[in-house]
């Protein structure tokens, strides 16, 4: 089984997902899809079930639903336990299930790129925002609020040089020395 492969089938089971009832109210938090791919070839179990669990992060968020990545080596500690390894499983599995209130560290990551944070932290006040306590809606808020002010502006990413060569970085470095020395 390949990564599109794998894919399709979760993206099936999204739809399931949100079809399956309970879709409201204070049951559906326990509801989950677990969906479990004993036959990958150990070698790659763990870079297909990541990837495909960072790639389809994005969709499921968006839909106020969390995607979670099993399998055997996977060494992402516990929020409150570095010692714990709460996502290790002996067979490779992604999860399906809503998004909680617990769930803003995962949805915070600062190795996340700060416009997919702040995709990711508008859907869970979105989600949530209504019924969070005030002190952890201002902690999602000033979370988005940092995520924003680190998106870099349309305006400062056009005048930096698309190319790597060091010439047309020196090139830009020119254009900016001299555009100050004559505004002068």
């Amino acid at each position: 089984m390949n990564a599109s492969q794998i894919e399709a089938i979760v993206q099936q089971y999204r739809n399931v997902f949100l079809e399956l009832q309970p879709n409201r109210g204070e049951m559906a938090v326990y509801k989950a899809i677990m969906l479990i791919f004993p036959d990958l070839e150990k070698e790659e179990e763990a870079s297909l079930i990541d990837e495909i669990q960072q790639r389809l992060k994005p969709f499921f968020v968006e839909e106020g639903l969390m995607i979670g990545e099993f399998h055997e080596w996977n060494q992402t500690p516990g929020l409150h336990n570095a010692q714990f390894r709460p996502l290790q499983s002996p067979l490779p599995m992604l999860a399906i299930r809503f998004m909680v209130e617990s769930d803003l560290p995962f949805l915070d990551r600062l190795t996340d790129d700060p416009q997919v944070r702040a995709c990711y932290l508008k859907a869970y006040l979105n989600r949530l925002g209504a019924g969070l306590e005030e002190q952890k809606l201002r902690h999602a808020q000033t979370a988005l609020m940092l995520a924003q002010s680190r998106i870099e502006p349309l305006s400062t990413q056009l005048r930096q040089p698309a190319s790597k060569c060091p010439f047309a970085r020196l090139a830009a470095a020119y254009r900016r020395l001299f555009t100050k020395g004559t505004a002068a």
